[in-house]
């Protein structure tokens, strides 16, 4: 909650990837909570000097570890995070360029739920915009369905391109997972 990061990096793995001629990017996510089941990122963006200090955590493990990159995957904001979440990637995006560490910043698929994200603000900030195509039907689904129908995996691509306004810099991102479906007829339910 104070801008604190924990790392499960490994230096003798980026070595091996590195030797091997490729790039290791980390992962930066936002799946911890608090005890009361609170999402710590929702404090740590709002607040500078913790958005401040992850940023400055995040590089330091960055430095550590020698990463080609950064992938930013927080699932968990909400419209009250938005333009502190906004504020954290400008921040991380500055400290990124002067250290020449690629930027990528995972996104869900464009909806009014997610209008909040900016994604033309995130495009001017990353050098990749990933759209995360999957979960058009999730294990809660009142009915089955594919994970990411090839339409829903189009329209996302086609709509964070709209928003973003450069393609460039737009990644589709595709599960490598299916569902197992179970149906039962209303009559036996």
């Amino acid at each position: 909650s104070k801008g604190e990061v924990s790392s499960i990096g490994s230096a003798d793995y980026v070595k091996k990837a590195h030797s091997a001629g490729l790039d290791v990017w980390g992962l930066v996510s936002d799946f911890e909570t608090d005890g009361n089941g609170d999402y710590y990122i929702k404090t740590v963006v709002n607040n500078t000097k913790a958005r401040q200090k992850m940023v400055s955590n995040i590089m330091k493990y960055a430095s550590l570890y020698d990463l080609d990159g950064i992938n930013v995957d927080f699932e968990y904001i909400n419209v009250s995070e938005g333009a502190g979440y906004l504020q954290f990637l400008r921040e991380l995006s500055i400290e990124c360029r002067k250290k020449g560490i690629v930027l990528s910043i995972d996104n869900y698929q464009p909806s009014a739920w997610t209008e909040f994200y900016d994604r033309n603000q995130q495009g001017r900030l990353a050098d990749y915009v990933v759209v995360m195509n999957y979960d058009e039907h999730t294990s809660g689904s009142k009915e089955a369905g594919s994970v990411s129908s090839m339409s829903y995996a189009e329209n996302s691509i086609k709509e964070t391109i709209n928003q973003a306004k450069d393609s460039s810099r737009i990644v589709g991102a595709i599960p490598f997972y299916t569902r197992a479906w179970k149906e039962t007829p209303e009559e036996y339910s």
